[in-house]
């Protein structure tokens, strides 16, 4: 078995798991809770866009299946797997992108940073949305986006340096 498909499992069920039973029981104003687990999507080198869409939604399925929350993890992983190309498209120079071999290594502080913010803004979006259901508090639930989004990118910043690019190409 090649090694980076054992150290890339590794890191699906370890982020899975952390973010089930360590950073979902953190309740920030009662509803806000950091959404790490979005960090396995935004490392893994897949030349798909399709395979990408199963890694996340593969991995927001077993985050949803260990928390008990209904799908919402699902479709937020589906969510920012599409849009993964997209946003590093936005934040990296034009001549050096090449959506499936770009690696997040490659990219400047800043564009990481950046990368990290839209693509945590846009699940933690996803996921208020699809958690309020209604349209009367889409302004708490735009405010608990905002706060998730800002914690998210917070400990994703922290945690990359421990895990990025397990495996050296």
């Amino acid at each position: 078995m090649n090694n980076k498909y054992l150290k890339y499992g590794f890191l699906f069920f370890f982020l899975s798991l952390c973010q089930a039973y360590v950073f979902g029981r953190i309740n920030f104003m009662g509803a806000v809770n950091p959404q790490v687990f979005i960090l396995f999507i935004l490392l893994v080198p897949v030349y798909s866009k399709s395979g990408l869409m199963l890694l996340g939604f593969l991995l927001g399925f077993s985050v949803d299946l260990l928390m008990g929350s209904g799908g919402m993890h699902a479709a937020s992983g589906v969510c920012i797997a599409f849009a993964r190309s997209f946003g590093l498209r936005l934040v990296s120079e034009k001549s050096r992108f090449d959506s499936a071999t770009c690696p997040i290594g490659a990219l400047s502080k800043s564009e990481r940073f950046l990368y990290f913010a839209l693509l945590s803004a846009l699940q933690s979006l996803v996921i208020y949305l699809l958690d309020s259901w209604h349209l009367y508090p889409v302004a708490r639930a735009g405010l608990y986006a905002l706060i998730s989004a800002g914690m998210t990118w917070l400990l994703l910043v922290v945690i990359y340096p421990f895990v990025r690019d397990p495996v050296r190409s």
